[in-house]
């Protein structure tokens, strides 16, 4: 999941986007706002980097959707890591706070450029 809020000149600007889980054949979580009006995005993919066989979540992170509408750069600040295992319940989250900078192609085709947005992107692992 990622998410942001922020105001970029006149503009007023929000991105909700979801990754791995849901059905998204009929309905979709991934929007993006731009002064209040909704443009609906595509399936979207989180490419966190990996060193020595492991995640490196305070690397940069790429996300991009399927039909080439989102173009956007992660860069994180801080990493809230947390992991809660209660018998066979576990939690495992990194919840990464963070700029985003890129572009996202609207449904008038126009592109909308990010300048450093502040807000979050997560990778979250449940077992119950």
């Amino acid at each position: 999941w990622a998410s942001f809020s922020d105001k970029q000149g006149d503009d007023f600007i929000g991105l909700n986007l979801g990754y791995g889980f849901g059905n998204n054949e009929f309905a979709t979580e991934n929007m993006f706002f731009l002064n209040g009006k909704m443009h609906k995005l595509d399936d979207v993919k989180f490419y966190i980097p990996v060193k020595n066989n492991k995640k490196d979540f305070l690397d940069k992170w790429i996300i991009k959707d399927s039909k080439g509408l989102i173009d956007l750069t992660f860069t994180p600040t801080l990493n809230r890591y947390s992991n809660t295992q209660l018998l066979v319940v576990q939690s495992k989250q990194n919840q990464v706070f963070g700029y985003f900078s890129g572009t996202i192609k609207l449904d008038d085709n126009n592109t909308f450029k990010i300048d450093k947005a502040f807000g979050f992107a997560e990778e979250v692992y449940n077992r119950w």
